[in-house]
Order: C-alpha cells, then structure tokens, then sequence
C-alpha cells in the first residue's frame, strides 16, 4: 500500500512506542488525583472465544481494554 517495507514500518512504530513510554514513565511522576474512574471495554478478534480453536488462542477470541482515567474536582 505504501511502498515500505513491513519491516521498516514495524520497526519505527516499536521505536516511536518505546520513546513515548520513556517519556510518559519520566513525565508522570508525583500525580495526585482525588477520582479514578475505570472501566474495560470488551471486544472479540475474529470470533467468539467459545468458538476458537486451541491452536488460534493467541490471535483471535475475547480481547479487553482496560482503562483508567484520573481528575479533579
């Protein structure tokens, strides 16, 4: 589609993640919050986890987010 290798183009997502974790963990540091709210979103890959095969556990089936926001009043 773009003329770039696969390779490449999973190579630099992997180093640009990787720079935004470092950044995210040397940023966040001494938060404080007076609410939390949580919550997980549900999703399947494919098909229904009652529906994958042993040997597709690990690319299809239930997939979850779970996410946690934090504020103040």
């Amino acid at each position: 589609m773009t003329g770039v290798n696969r390779g490449n183009v999973g190579s630099l997502a992997y180093r640009v993640g990787m720079g935004c974790m470092e950044l995210h963990d040397c940023m966040m540091v001494g938060v404080r919050t007076e609410r939390l709210e949580l919550d997980e979103a549900w999703s399947f890959v494919g098909k229904k986890q009652k529906n994958v095969k042993r040997h597709e556990i690990n690319a299809k089936g239930d997939q979850y987010v779970f996410i946690g926001m934090a504020g103040t009043q």
